[in-house]
């Protein structure tokens, strides 16, 4: 499981804020700590629903689901652009957060609509609920 600090050590290297293998500062970490509170709390306003609470550590296991990291990260590194208005990322992390959080928000849409139910519905004439005939050339 991924911890809250490699979440948003991994937005802020995209950001080109932290650098490959430089630690993310005790204040980095509580700055967007809390922008990842928000964020997930707007998606969960949203009905975007990953399982995340609240975080108040940034060494706690973050609990959203695996495949929805990348996501949650280029996001997180959008969301973080107005605290670093110095950095300019590359145009594909952008494009990136775009994708991500579309792939989440269709995924907690699909996982929301219940099944459809056709037992309602008439049979038609010549069949049955139960069985099928298939016609083949066979006789």
């Amino acid at each position: 499981m991924t911890t809250n600090v490699v979440i948003i050590g991994d937005a802020l290297r995209l950001l080109g804020v932290v650098a490959e293998g430089q630690s993310v500062s005790a204040e980095q970490g509580s700055n967007a700590l809390r922008a990842l509170n928000q964020m997930m709390e707007r998606w969960t306003e949203d009905r975007i629903g990953l399982g995340y609470f609240a975080q108040s550590s940034t060494t706690d296991t973050c609990p959203i689901p695996a495949w929805a990291e990348q996501g949650v990260i280029s996001k997180l590194a959008q969301r973080l652009m107005a605290d670093y208005p110095s950095t300019q990322p590359p145009a594909w992390v952008l494009s990136d957060s775009e994708n991500g959080y579309g792939t989440i928000a269709r995924k907690c849409m699909v996982e929301r609509m219940k099944p459809a139910r056709m037992d309602h519905m008439p049979a038609g004439e010549g069949h049955t609920i139960w069985r099928s005939r298939i016609l083949t050339d066979e006789p």
